[in-house]
């Protein structure tokens, strides 16, 4: 780690309740330098048992915000273990639990910016919890209202999971 994104870091880690809009900007400059470490953090938060790592809950919810701004693909499987190990009940510091279920197909539209298959798939696994795949099928949604993918696209592949999640009839 270079000792210009450990600095960043340093800083993010030690933010409370403000983060310095220098050290935003910082982290867009070191962007390539920084997605490892981010998403290393992300993947550390989603194989806790809880969060009482304050920092690394710190760099985890900046990371999940930074690198879906910057549409990086590779967050995509820390995304999902996310949702699948967070509980929206118990929060942060940072709210991140709150905010991850609250942007979640935000989020998700973003990092699969031409690859809406991906979307389809986790929307239609029976073994992912109901919540992340509801977040997937609004993510199909806003793939079409962002103009990732054509609307009329987007219309039929949320026709499309229709009779698979309706078979489902989960609770």
């Amino acid at each position: 780690m270079s000792t210009s994104t450990k600095e960043i870091m340093d800083c993010i880690g030690q933010a409370g309740s403000w983060l310095p809009l220098v050290t935003v900007r910082q982290a867009f400059t070191h962007r390539d330098a920084l997605a490892p470490v981010l998403l290393e953090a992300i993947t550390r938060r989603g194989t806790a048992k809880d969060g009482r790592d304050i920092v690394n809950q710190r760099h985890a919810t900046f990371g999940v915000f930074f690198l879906a701004q910057v549409r990086d693909p590779r967050l995509f499987d820390s995304l999902v273990q996310l949702f699948e190990t967070l509980n929206p009940e118990v929060e942060d510091e940072w709210t991140l639990s709150g905010r991850l279920f609250f942007f979640g197909h935000r989020l998700l539209a973003g990092v699969c910016p031409n690859d809406p298959q991906r979307v389809i798939d986790l929307a239609l696994n029976p073994a992912l919890k109901i919540e992340t795949r509801a977040t997937a099928v609004s993510a199909i949604g806003l793939m079409g209202a962002y103009g990732v993918i054509a609307r009329a696209e987007a219309v039929r592949l949320l026709r499309d999971t229709f009779k698979p999640i309706k078979g489902k009839r989960q609770p």
